[in-house]
């Protein structure tokens, strides 16, 4: 019966050598790799957080300079009209004055 018996020997000295290793081998990763890992991941998450608050910024900005694009080409527009409405009137009183009529570029007459 001695065969299925299981002497187990502990060695106290080598435990504890083991441990003051692993103490040792945990500070040496925390000081050369650990400590520089979260630092760099704290600097990249203010990075990246100041990244997403300069783009909100620059889509309000963006939204802003579309409004004023559309603003502008109304305004274009509305003086465009304005402007080939009076040369059509006063193309239309030199016309009437010289008894001609006026064709616009496909040659159809226009007055």
């Amino acid at each position: 019966m001695e065969f299925f018996s299981l002497h187990i020997l502990i060695d106290w000295r080598e435990s504890v050598l083991h441990g003051v290793l692993f103490v040792l081998a945990f500070l040496v990763a925390w000081v050369f790799v650990y400590r520089p890992l979260f630092t760099h991941l704290h600097a990249r998450r203010k990075e990246v957080l100041a990244g997403m608050a300069e783009r909100k910024r620059a889509e309000a900005v963006l939204r802003d300079a579309d409004a004023k694009r559309v603003e502008i080409i109304n305004a274009a527009t509305v003086e465009a009209e304005s402007i080939v409405s009076r040369a059509r009137e006063s193309a239309r009183r030199v016309a009437s004055r010289h008894g001609t009529a006026i064709a616009d570029e496909h040659g159809r007459s226009v007055i």
